[in-house]
């Protein structure tokens, strides 16, 4: 952890030396300060101020790096369990966006900022956020959230008496109300903000009120006076080494010159503020410039930069507000980000590793004379010990050949003699399924005679009476039944055979479903059961015959082993490009012992039909072979007192 934490406090040193170069602006003494008290700062509270306060120093002239720093801030935040720097890391987070007009990014991490801070029950905090939420909504021209964010604010700091806080409140009612064509109210509103702004001394923000008020004269047409308070702002904003505000106010300048028919003055000021935008990525500024060049450009019939300039409007126009693509540079841009500090960590390790490896050379020199020796006696010693016992070996491994050689022997033996009996054991099972395979043929014709006397004495009913019915009925019953096993022996004796007949052909097994549910409403019925229906359109490749085979057997046992008046729903799910068909009922469900032996042949479970219906141990055995020879696959899902659903899967076209 120790080496760990001296990494990442030197990796933030080489961004504190490197990052300024990198985006050709000067290097900020105040930033390399904190970085250094970073260095030594604990991972604490403490850290995380620190984090903020460089992120805050990056402000508009570096939003990207502020960014990262933010994000180190809310990482920090999260582990130690900081909410207030939580809060404000996102709050800062939302600034950078806002800088880069990335607006639905902004807005988010606003109001998650808002969301801690009224957790916390801080008046300033939430009164903060929401004028940052005003002021996203006023840039995206969404006027009554805007209005109403600032009211809310302001209500809130007349309570706290914070004046930093309290001069952005003033400021942005002065901007909302010079929107809506207000320019008195808004020059009031603007005073108050520079009256407090004046007793904090902060030169950027009452540069940034110059600015507005400058904005509000040229409105109301007294072009003389907002000059004059542009270059108010223009001074301070250059000795504040304020970037985004500092372009800001030279785009306005350059579009007043070009008012007052100067539009050399008003060129020299655009390109000012379009090389000052580009820099610290203002896309907002970036557009506006940029239009307003390609039309001085055009004016002094230069159309080759007009056309270039007409063009990077047209590209930051739709870079803001198309919010997709704005996402993906962001993400882009993170992604580099990361690979890059993966990179200097690499790099860090590699050195690491390579003054480690430099060490041990160092101290392999020194010891390997006397490995060499040591190895050296140890090798004679070895072999001296090796020639004595090879002999034993030798002796050893000549008694294991031979016992191995006899147990070979008796191997091919006892191979020999399983392979006589697998011989045997398929002769008898072909012989058992030949004569299974006569016995049922040879049964059936008969008992199908005898089926149909029987239901031809059924229809007889004027000539029987009840005694003569009732034993009618049941030898009709006993004989449907004999009818039932001998095809299901049939069936198996097909699939053991490998004589099935399968015909795969595309099918919309939903629509073949509410066919086969259909043909089973009556069954549901006899028993109050409710056959419920949760389908899904979807084509797979099946043999429709079996399908409905083991869709109809599935469904049955669910009738027959579910209480009275319960529900069954048979329905599709979709999952990893498989089409899932289940039967789920309100059944006694399956112990552990039960599900071992459910589809085997035969097999007798501890369920017993509700209903006294018959079973013959055969059909989900014959369910789970039709499945696989339609190359689908079958399971079920259940525990004791909860039901049981059998799913039947098959690929989806």
């Amino acid at each position: 952890m120790y080496y760990a934490k001296k990494i990442n406090n030197c990796i933030l040193l080489l961004l504190a030396l490197l990052l300024p170069a990198l985006t050709l602006a000067q290097r900020n003494p105040a930033i390399d300060s904190l970085y250094l008290k970073l260095h030594y700062a604990e991972k604490d509270s403490n850290r995380v101020e620190l984090l903020l306060q460089i992120a805050k120093s990056y402000g508009t002239s570096n939003p990207d790096s502020a960014l990262h720093i933010a994000d180190e801030a809310l990482k920090e935040s999260s582990r130690i369990g900081f909410q207030g720097g939580i809060a404000r890391a996102y709050r800062t987070r939302g600034n950078c966006y806002f800088f880069k007009a990335d607006y639905p990014e902004a807005l988010q991490d606003y109001h998650e900022s808002k969301h801690i801070f009224e957790q916390l029950n801080d008046t300033v905090g939430i009164a903060g956020s929401l004028q940052n939420i005003g002021k996203t909504h006023e840039r995206q021209n969404d006027i009554p959230k805007a209005e109403n964010a600032y009211r809310t604010a302001l209500h809130l700091l007349d309570v706290s008496g914070n004046k930093y806080a309290k001069s952005f409140a003033f400021g942005n009612m002065a901007n909302l109300c010079f929107f809506l064509q207000k320019y008195d109210s808004a020059l009031y509103y603007h005073d108050k903000a520079l009256a407090l702004r004046k007793q904090l001394k902060a030169k950027n923000l009452i540069g940034y009120s110059y600015n507005d008020i400058a904005i509000v004269y040229s409105a109301k047409g007294d072009i003389e006076k907002g000059l004059e308070y542009y270059r108010k702002a223009h001074n301070l904003m250059v000795k504040a080494n304020e970037k985004w505000g500092l372009a800001s106010v030279k785009e306005s300048i350059a579009e007043t010159l070009y008012r007052l028919n100067n539009p050399d003055s008003a060129l020299y000021y655009s390109q000012e503020a379009y090389k000052i935008a580009n820099t610290i990525g203002a896309k907002d500024i970036l557009m506006r410039t940029s239009g307003l060049l390609s039309f001085l450009y055009e004016e002094n019939k230069d159309y080759k930069k007009a056309l270039m300039f007409s063009q990077i409007y047209q590209e930051q126009k739709d870079s803001i507000f198309n919010r997709e693509r704005v996402r993906q540079v962001a993400e882009i841009t993170s992604k580099l980000a990361v690979e890059k500090r993966d990179a200097e960590n690499q790099l860090l390790k590699e050195q690491q590793l390579h003054q480690k490896a430099k060490l041990a050379r160092q101290h392999t020199m020194i010891v390997s004379v006397a490995c060499c020796l040591l190895l050296t006696i140890v090798f004679m010693f070895y072999f001296y010990k090796q020639r004595n016992t090879q002999k034993q070996v030798n002796k050893l491994l000549l008694e294991t050949n031979e016992e191995i050689s006899t147990q070979n022997h008796i191997l091919e033996q006892q191979s020999l003699t399983i392979q006589q009996k697998n011989s045997q054991l398929s002769k008898l099972n072909e012989d058992k399924n030949h004569l299974i395979g006569i016995v049922a043929h040879d049964l059936r014709n008969p008992l199908t005679s005898a089926l149909s006397l029987s239901e031809l004495l059924k229809d007889e009913d004027q000539a029987l009476n009840e005694e003569q019915q009732i034993c009618i009925n049941s030898i009709s019953h006993s004989l449907k039944r004999m009818d039932f096993m001998i095809r299901r022996i049939l069936d198996i004796k097909a699939i053991d055979s490998g004589h099935l007949n399968i015909k795969m052909q595309k099918c919309e097994i939903d629509l073949l479903l509410e066919e086969i549910v259909a043909g089973m409403e009556v069954r549901a019925t006899n028993k109050a059961s409710i056959l419920q229906l949760s389908l899904k359109p979807v084509e797979v490749e099946i043999d429709k015959n079996y399908f409905r085979q083991v869709m109809e057997n599935l469904i049955s046992n669910a009738i027959k082993f579910s209480p009275k008046n319960s529900t069954i729903t048979i329905g599709i799910e979709l999952n990893m490009e498989k089409a899932q068909v289940y039967v789920q009922d309100q059944g006694p469900g399956l112990s552990e012992a039960d599900q071992q032996k459910l589809f085997g042949q035969y097999q007798k479970l501890s369920a017993r039909p509700t209903g006294g219906e018959d079973s013959t141990g055969l059909g989900l055995s014959i369910a789970k072979k039709f499945t696989e020879a339609m190359n689908g696959s079958i399971w079920c899902e259940s525990t004791p007192n909860n039901g049981a659903k059998f799913v039947v899967a098959f690929d989806v076209l």
